[in-house]
C-alpha cells in the first residue's frame, strides 16, 4: 500500500515509543508503520518538522535517525510539495502524489490523519480518532498493518443489516472507483442489498456455474449496469463466494444472502495481497465468456 501519514500521526508514533499500554488503534498504527510492505509519501519539509519536533526527546532521538533513514532509503515516495509552508502539508502531498505520473502507484492509497477533514469528500482518508469496528477506519488501519495476512469480521460485529451494507460500501469506496470488480459465486446470490452499493460505473465480471447462469441471466444483467458473465460447467473450478478488486480480496464463508446479523454462522475475510490476487486471476482461464 501507499500511505500518507499526516505530521500529527507521525508525531503520535514518536510520542508513544515508550508507551507499554497501547490501545488497539495505537498498536495498529505501530504495525502499519513497521510493515515493510508499505510505502510512505514524504518530503523534506516533513522530515525537518519531525527532526525539530523531537530534538528535545532523547528517547525519540535514538529511534528517529535510523527510522527516517530506513523509510527514506527503502520505503519512501519523495514528493516535492508545491506550497512553501507546511500548514497544509498533508493536502499538498496528497495532490502531489496523485499528479505525479512518474510514480508507479499501488492500487490502494491511504491518507491517515488524527481528525477528519470536514472539507474533504474523498473516501481514502483513515481517521484515527474515528476507528470503530467494523467501519472503514478500523478495516484499513488493521489491514495496512497486517497485509499480506487477512483480517476477519464476524456476524457479531454487526448490529444491523444496514451496517453490513454500509461496510461493504465503505470497503469498495476506498479502492473501486472506476475499477473492475470480479465476483465469484457458484449460486448467483444477488438477494442482498449490499450489491446495490456497487458503483454503477464499475465493470463487473461475474464468475459462476453455467447452470446457475441459465436460471439467473436476466437478474444479473438488471442488477449491474455494466456486467460481463463467465461460466464453467465444472464444479471443481468454483465454490467460493469472493469479491476481487485489483489486489483486494473479500471472501465470505456462507452464501451472500445469508450475511444477516441474526444468523450466527458466517464471517468475512478481507485480504490485500498481490500474490493471492494473481493466483485467483490465473483460474479465470477456466471460464467461458457468455455473450448476451
Amino acid at each position: 500500500m501507499d500511505i500518507l501519514l499526516s505530521k500529527e500521526v507521525f508525531q503520535k508514533y514518536f510520542d508513544n515509543l515508550n508507551n507499554h499500554s497501547k490501545d488497539e488503534s495505537l498498536t495498529d498504527l505501530f504495525a502499519l508503520i513497521n510493515n515493510h510492505n508499505n510505502r510512505f509519501v514524504i518530503c523534506k519539509i516533513l522530515i525537518e518538522h519531525l527532526e525539530k519536533r523531537n530534538e528535545g526527546s532523547s528517547y525519540a532521538q535514538v529511534f528517529l535517525l535510523p527510522f527516517l533513514t530506513n523509510i527514506i532509503n527503502n520505503q519512501s515516495i519523495n514528493i516535492k510539495p508545491q506550497a512553501s509552508s507546511g500548514e497544509d502539508l498533508t493536502e499538498d502531498l496528497k495532490n502531489g502524489y496523485k499528479l505525479n505520473s512518474s510514480i508507479t502507484k499501488k492500487d490502494i492509497f491511504l491518507v491517515v490523519a488524527l481528525k477528519a477533514d470536514t472539507t474533504s469528500t474523498e473516501n481514502n482518508y483513515i481517521i484515527l480518532d474515528e476507528v470503530n469496528k467494523p467501519n472503514k477506519n478500523w478495516i484499513f488501519l488493521k489491514l495496512a498493518g497486517s497485509h499480506p495476512n487477512s483480517i476477519s469480521l464476524r456476524w457479531y460485529d454487526f448490529n444491523s443489516n444496514n451496517l453490513v451494507i454500509k461496510t461493504f460500501k465503505e470497503i469498495l469506496s476506498v479502492i473501486s472507483s472506476g475499477s473492475q470488480v470480479d465476483i465469484f459465486d457458484k449460486q448467483v446470490n444477488l438477494d442482498h442489498a449490499f450489491f446495490d452499493a456497487f458503483n454503477q460505473n464499475n465493470l463487473v465480471h461475474y464468475y459462476t456455474l453455467f447452470g446457475a447462469y441459465r436460471g439467473n441471466s436476466d437478474s444479473l444483467y438488471s442488477k449491474f449496469k455494466r456486467v460481463k458473465i463467465f461460466t464453467t460447467g465444472n464444479r471443481n473450478h468454483i465454490h467460493e463466494r469472493r469479491i476481487l478488486v485489483n489486489n483486494l480480496i473479500i471472501e465470505v464463508d456462507d452464501d451472500f444472502w445469508n450475511l444477516q446479523p441474526q444468523r450466527n454462522t458466517w464471517k468475512i475475510d478481507v485480504t490485500y495481497c498481490p500474490h493471492v490476487s494473481n493466483k485467483i486471476n490465473e483460474k479465470k482461464g477456466s471460464f467461458v465468456y457468455r455473450i448476451r
